[in-house]
């Protein structure tokens, strides 16, 4: 692809975002604007009419901008660079079908650190109760089990009840 065509492609895409989010060009705009991006030819922040230019395809949008103009639409500045979300996902399908052994090895490894990240949320994350984690576990366990766990949760119940009213007395 030329150059050409990639600035047309991620003016296009910031149009296309700016659209989903249901957010209007003036708004996006005065929110760059307010970020204080400094171009690298003039030292200063873009006026509103040189920004429309961006959008409109009129100017070449400069590439220290791309981060200011990522992070007012909310995203990554890799989702501008992005050629369409239904052809990414049925990549990613054709792969998790029939992964070849280094993808497999991307995969595990993607796997293991989301696994790290989710139980190092358990430890830290006061919102997360402890409960609720169990709670969505419980569909996992056999019947068996589930009366084992309330036997020894009664009994648990039992013993803290007859400790409290030893303490009281």
């Amino acid at each position: 692809m030329n150059k050409l065509g990639c600035i047309l492609n991620i003016t296009e895409k910031i149009n296309e975002i700016i659209n989903e989010k249901g957010l209007t060009r003036k708004y996006f705009v005065n929110q760059l604007i307010l970020l204080h991006p400094i171009l690298k030819s003039t030292g200063e922040v873009p006026s509103s009419s040189t920004i429309y230019g961006y959008l409109n395809g009129n100017r070449e949008i400069k590439t220290e901008l791309l981060p200011y103009m990522a992070k007012v639409l909310n995203i990554s500045i890799g989702e501008l660079f992005e050629e369409d979300k239904k052809a990414r996902t049925k990549i990613l399908e054709n792969i998790l079908k029939s992964p070849t052994p280094k993808e497999r090895k991307l995969l595990e490894r993607y796997f293991k650190l989301e696994e790290h990240h989710y139980n190092k949320k358990l430890q830290t994350d006061t919102k997360y109760s402890l409960y609720s984690y169990i709670f969505a576990m419980l569909p996992y366990a056999s019947e068996k089990f589930l009366y084992i766990l309330i036997d020894v949760l009664e009994s648990f119940k039992d013993s803290t009840r007859r400790a409290e009213e030893e303490i009281r007395g």
